[in-house]
């Protein structure tokens, strides 16, 4: 699947830049979101799986302080990808404060 090979193959962060040099911010926010998949799973956090549903991943971190932040990524991640709600360059700069804290949160989750 398309987002198997993100996840895999993919630099992320690359894409997120090259979503962003595009003004595709709805974009930015799905590949942030796989980004953030990513990490937890390489933290062994979570265990990513293609027909895993996003609520499968917030019952994987029930017993964790992430499990909080993870769920307010998804709910934006949900509303802004699957809703097709397009976002302005501010409504991102909102969205991916919540990414970028939830990214440095993985790092130092222990």
């Amino acid at each position: 699947s398309e987002e198997e090979r993100i996840i895999k193959t993919e630099d992320i962060q690359q894409l997120i830049r090259d979503a962003l040099s595009n003004n595709n911010y709805r974009l930015a926010i799905r590949y942030y979101y796989l980004f953030i998949l990513k990490l937890l799973t390489e933290r062994e956090l979570i265990e990513w799986q293609l027909q895993k549903t996003n609520d499968d991943y917030i019952a994987e971190l029930s017993n964790s302080q992430l499990k909080i932040p993870f769920s307010r990524a998804t709910l934006l991640y949900d509303y802004i990808w699957y809703g097709e709600f397009n976002i302005d360059q501010d409504r991102y700069s909102k969205a991916e404060q919540v990414f970028i804290t939830l990214k440095n949160a993985i790092a130092t989750d222990v």
